[in-house]
């Protein structure tokens, strides 16, 4: 592929990526719009209880919704909104009324500490499930079959407690509130990563393996075993070809598997990170909190589906439009 038709793709892949976000951006916007304030409900129903009048009740509403820009008329609403995504003011928290950037980067950075561990080590599922391409109804890869359903079989938060207990061989770190689970890295990194590599790499090795099976009846795979080559070179040309499907199955799969078990962990655990912010902003309806994790995810997935796009146009130069 020339240089400058590989330039325009790779162009208009980011942008497609951006007026995705702007698009996710408007939806948002219009779901927390259309959608009655919890806390204005909450608010009428406090007054209500304290015997307010229906005129005190009216005017505390107002200058509840003044002061949160929520009488102003909807276009203007938009505007700043959309403003405020771009430059990353996303408001304050209703609980805390810290930045809602800095309370989601902070939990965050906590959850990152051992999630990119974790997908680091199940990627190492690949080779190993491309592997198995010369190696089909042999013994290793009959195991690989039997420890991904066992993989799959057990829950995440029965793993997060046997290994929490095995580790550490203190239950007060697997039940109730965990003391001192910043002072112990057994508990706040090493724990959650393997729990977050077991349940990862069950997914990559699946996809991997099926994705190697696939390509062995192609002919060149039978060209290659033919001249006996070694199961390492069998998988580096599989593995040249199946690298963009294989991605764009686990970038479909992975990111709510890991929205899911971070929230698992960090309950079980009460480890101090994303999942735990986000399940506390919604315990008590701080919305701005809410919609923001709710866009990080969402960005993190199209995130996924742009490197998906430019591996497509980088990597397999024979793909077109």
């Amino acid at each position: 592929m020339a240089p400058a038709r590989r330039t325009r793709r790779v162009l208009r892949r980011v942008g497609f990526a951006v007026v995705a976000v702007y698009a996710v951006v408007t939806v948002t916007f219009a779901l927390v719009a259309a959608t009655a304030n919890p806390n204005q409900g909450y608010l009428v129903f406090e007054l209500h209880h304290r015997s307010k009048s229906s005129a005190e009740i009216a005017q505390a509403v107002d200058a509840w919704r003044a002061a949160r820009n929520l009488d102003e008329p909807l276009l203007t609403r938009y505007v700043r909104w959309v403003v405020n995504v771009t430059t990353f003011d996303w408001g304050r928290s209703f609980e805390s009324g810290a930045p809602v950037v800095a309370v989601l980067a902070a939990g965050l950075g906590r959850t990152l500490r051992y999630l990119v561990p974790g997908v680091v080590l199940s990627a190492l599922a690949v080779p190993l499930g491309l592997s198995l391409v010369g190696r089909r109804r042999g013994l290793s890869d009959r195991v690989a079959t039997v420890v991904t359903y066992v993989a799959f079989g057990v829950p995440g938060f029965f793993l997060t407690v046997l290994l929490a207990l095995l580790l550490t061989g203190n239950a007060a770190y697997t039940f109730g509130p965990v003391r001192g689970a910043r002072e112990a890295p057994e508990v706040s990194v090493l724990v959650p990563a393997l729990v977050v590599t077991a349940g990862t790499a069950a997914t990559v090795l699946r996809n991997a393996r099926g994705s190697g099976v696939a390509y062995r009846p192609r002919q060149f795979v039978k060209q290659l075993r033919a001249k006996g080559a070694s199961p390492a070179r069998l998988t580096r040309h599989v593995f040249r070809n199946t690298v963009v499907p294989l991605f764009t199955l686990l970038s479909g799969e992975l990111v709510p598997l890991l929205v899911l078990e971070v929230v698992v962990i960090e309950q079980v655990l009460t480890l101090p990170g994303f999942g735990t912010t986000l399940l506390a902003a919604i315990s008590a309806r701080d919305l701005p909190v809410v919609v923001g994790a709710t866009m990080v995810v969402v960005f993190v997935g199209i995130g996924g589906n742009l490197v998906q796009d430019l591996l497509a146009v980088l990597v397999d130069p024979r793909s077109a439009d």
